[in-house]
């Protein structure tokens, strides 16, 4: 914004300012609107014309081969607000206090210059909170003395930590352990996301994810209990070497060096359309 715009709004800005006083606006309550950091306040001595408060919701559009486009759900943005008024060289009729607006620029410049994070409050409104300085554009125009000014604010929001779960060493904290099947699906949406097909990211997924050795038996005795045809009843039994035996025969050996199953019984119900198989540990 030029400062001729700025300057344009300060004069909307006192009109409004002067009918809200002879209407009793807001049942005499006067509007402020108030930045306060490092212990001080500035309470801006003219209200501005009109201030819009912007958030987003950070949703995104994910494109999935062969099934279109589908919209995820996002977590809340930043809050983000514009103040464009003026600061009164002297005190007028319809301003809350006047003189030395450049003291109150070098304020905010200092503010601005330092990151400091200011605490937003307009009275009358839901508009409350914690911000960094996106922008300040400021200058004098018509000989009186007066600064327009325009302030870009944007929300500041401070990263949690809970010192509970922080590494003793570091400071930092803790990440958080997932399971298999959390690190699968993680794993499986960022595959998606890669252009890969539902049933190829789910695929690769699973070796991705980590099996543990526990697991990774798991799936290698179900693999070779398969090939060797197991019928109801079977016994199986597994040897110190790794072998594992079907009713004392030999089918193959596994390798999982943390890993020892016991002897275990299927039973195997089938029908036109799947087979299940329920291993019951002895």
């Amino acid at each position: 914004m030029g400062l001729g715009g700025l300057i344009k709004n300060a004069g909307k800005s006192y009109l409004n300012s002067r009918i809200s006083g002879l209407l009793g606006e807001n049942g005499g309550e006067d509007i402020s609107i108030s930045l306060a950091a490092e212990g001080s306040t500035i309470n801006l001595p003219v209200i501005p014309e009109s201030y819009k408060c912007t958030v987003n919701n950070n949703n995104e559009v994910v494109n999935i081969n062969m099934f279109g486009d589908y919209l995820m759900k996002g977590k809340t943005g930043l809050k983000t607000i514009t103040l464009s008024s003026f600061l009164p060289a002297q005190e007028y009729n319809f301003s809350k206090g006047g003189g030395a607006p450049w003291g109150i620029v070098d304020s905010i410049e200092k503010w601005r210059t330092s990151n400091e994070a200011i605490e937003l409050t307009i009275s009358g409104s839901s508009v409350h909170f914690t911000c960094l300085i996106e922008s300040f554009e400021y200058g004098e125009q018509d000989g009186s003395g007066d600064v327009y000014y325009s302030l870009a604010l944007k929300e500041y929001r401070e990263l949690e930590t809970d010192p509970a779960k922080q590494d003793d060493t570091t400071g930092l904290n803790e990440r958080k352990k997932l399971s298999y099947l959390q690190k699968m699906g993680l794993n499986a949406a960022r595959n998606i996301l890669n252009g890969q097909s539902p049933l190829n990211a789910i695929t690769n997924a699973v070796g991705q994810a980590g099996l543990t050795n526990k697991q990774a038996g798991y799936l290698a005795i179900g693999k070779m209990i398969m090939r060797g045809g197991v019928s109801a009843g079977d016994a199986i039994s597994f040897g110190r070497d790794g072998a594992i035996m079907v009713n004392g025969t030999s089918i193959g050996k596994f390798q999982a060096s943390s890993f020892n199953p016991r002897s275990w019984s299927i039973n195997r119900k089938s029908s036109s359309n799947n087979r299940a198989y329920d291993r019951v540990l002895n």
